[in-house]
């Protein structure tokens, strides 16, 4: 068995640094936006960063989100990580879910062009909301 399958992880809020800025940057590879968003760009913003370290210390997972207290909906602005033997999409999930509750969320919503993502959420009872069309225009070629 993989040692890290039973290891005890935990959550909790994480400065903007270099290391979180790195795993939530991973989530770019798949951006949505065709580049007019970016991680960076809520890191002035009130866009907490939630982290994921191991028993060791080491932050091995992050999430950033922002509460929308009109639309009650925490929206989950990019996530990254990974430890080996460990669904961490399911780790930060619960996370996710316990601080929605704790707002008193109507929803939690993200947006991802992963479709595997898309299925794993869909079990959890995601359902999509929309779709993002995009046409190239030759000017932009």
């Amino acid at each position: 068995m993989d040692r890290h399958a039973t290891q005890t992880l935990s959550t909790g809020p994480e400065p903007w640094s270099p290391e979180a800025l790195a795993l939530l940057q991973r989530a770019e590879a798949h951006d949505t936006t065709a580049g007019m968003e970016r991680v960076t760009d809520y890191r002035d913003a009130d866009c907490p960063v939630i982290g994921v370290r191991d028993e060791a210390g080491a932050l091995v997972g992050a999430y950033a989100c922002v509460w929308n207290a009109q639309q009650r909906n925490l929206y989950i602005i990019a996530a990254g990580g990974s430890v080996p033997g460990v669904d961490l999409t399911a780790v930060m999930l619960m996370d996710m879910e316990q601080r929605a509750a704790m707002l008193g969320a109507d929803f939690i919503s993200l947006q991802t062009r992963r479709e595997g993502l898309v299925r794993k959420l869909s079990r959890q009872g995601f359902a999509v909301h929309g779709v993002i069309l995009r046409k190239l225009m030759k000017a932009a070629q």
